[in-house]
């Protein structure tokens, strides 16, 4: 009588361990694939998101550009500074709004003033000021700059003398969207071009449009793809609009207000408007 065999021999476990471990490279690859392409849609919702909010932002308040005629009220100053950072153009640019504050601070008669600045992410926000969506993981794997966006009411120094201009800072808010580069353009009639930085207490006068170009931020994968398909940084932008501004449409010269400037009639021969400032 011959006797049952006892277990498997070694070459019956080498296979089944041999077979067991690429049934589980497949299940680890299939589901690294799926992990990749989760995280990659999850990205590309979170930018469409950010897109969506900067350019309805963008339009609203660029389009609503407010100063007096003569553009020499300090309070209505449209500033535009052109800035840099180690991952791209970094500008900077503040204005005032015909649009009121939002929320209860919407009081009939009432400007905002409105600035867009690039600085450092921050670490907690608390109170709501941090970014539209934004996680640690996203902002690990991409590195970034905040571009800060931030309104509050205006104050005129000459009709708020008894009133501490902090009160209207607390009413303020900000919000903070992370970006790679933030670049603005503004056109200039004189010179029929581009320029970079715009001063309308030097101008006396707005551009007649700004030219906007930001970038989302990349990991250093997709930055090297992007280099690999022959796309160089700068060539294209993620958002990329031209806002006309109402305010500055057609001022070719400077306006020249009696009232601000403190112009004096001078009783000379020829009866020439000689400017006092």
């Amino acid at each position: 009588m011959i006797p049952r065999r006892q277990g498997f021999t070694l070459i019956e476990m080498l296979v089944a361990l041999t077979l067991l471990t690429i049934l589980v490279m497949v299940v680890f690859v299939s589901l690294n694939s799926v992990i990749s392409a989760t995280e990659m849609m999850r990205d590309l919702s979170r930018e469409l998101r950010f897109r969506q909010i900067l350019q309805e932002n963008l339009f609203t308040n660029f389009s609503t550009v407010y100063a007096d005629s003569a553009c020499v009220v300090t309070e209505y100053q449209f500033l535009g500074e052109n800035g840099e950072t180690m991952l791209g153009p970094a500008d900077s640019v503040s204005f005032c709004t015909s649009q009121p504050m939002s929320g209860p601070y919407a009081l009939p008669g009432i400007f905002k003033v409105v600035s867009y600045e690039v600085g450092e992410v921050e670490e907690d926000g608390g109170d709501g000021s941090l970014a539209y969506d934004m996680d640690r993981d996203y902002l690990d794997r991409k590195p970034s700059v905040m571009l800060t966006i931030t309104e509050r009411p205006l104050v005129l120094s000459s009709l708020n003398e008894e009133r501490d201009s902090g009160d209207y800072e607390a009413l303020g808010t900000s919000r903070q969207v992370p970006v790679r580069s933030f670049d603005v353009l503004y056109y200039d009639i004189e010179s029929e071009d581009w320029v970079e930085d715009w001063d309308s207490l030097e101008t006396n006068r707005l551009p007649w449009a700004v030219w906007i170009r930001i970038d989302f931020p990349r990991s250093e994968a997709e930055y090297q793809g992007d280099l690999e398909a022959g796309i160089e940084f700068g060539e294209t932008a993620d958002l990329d609009v031209t806002i006309p501004l109402a305010a500055g449409m057609g001022v070719v010269d400077r306006f020249l207000d009696m009232n601000h400037l403190g112009t004096d009639l001078i009783d000379d021969p020829d009866g020439i408007f000689r400017e006092q400032r």
